[in-house]
């Protein structure tokens, strides 16, 4: 029996012709290339769900996050570009006069640019 390798990659660029025919691998194994996608039969799937659905209490993100511990805005040099790294997703915010934008907010309970975030008046995106 042969080994078996499935290769999921983008189909343009450089990875659109890998070339890999010209060494005669489907000798050796058996090669796939983005095969469509195949979900196995998960039964008890829907009641489980519906199970912790009813058990869970999902609070608010504004209950998870800390609130600002003084009153006021933080006013920002403009224009300016902070980049959070994050566990789950980085996230980076720019700001030019008139307008600031938060880049992917990531998915961390604890969110990396929150600490900033909090203090300005308002995000336009």
């Amino acid at each position: 029996s042969k080994a078996s390798l499935t290769v999921t990659c983008p189909d343009f660029g450089d990875w659109k012709d890998l070339g890999l025919d010209q060494y005669n691998l489907q000798d050796f194994i058996d090669l796939k290339f983005n095969p469509g996608c195949v979900l196995p039969v998960m039964e008890g799937l829907q009641e489980f769900t519906e199970y912790l659905s009813e058990s869970l209490e999902l609070q608010s993100p504004f209950q998870l996050l800390e609130p600002p511990t003084t009153v006021g805005f933080l006013k920002l040099p403009k224009p300016c570009c902070y980049v959070f790294p994050g566990g789950r997703g980085d996230s980076a915010f720019f700001a030019v006069n008139g307008f600031n934008i938060l880049v992917n907010g990531g998915s961390n309970a604890k969110s990396s640019f929150w600490k900033l975030v909090r203090h300005l008046d308002r995000i336009d995106s």
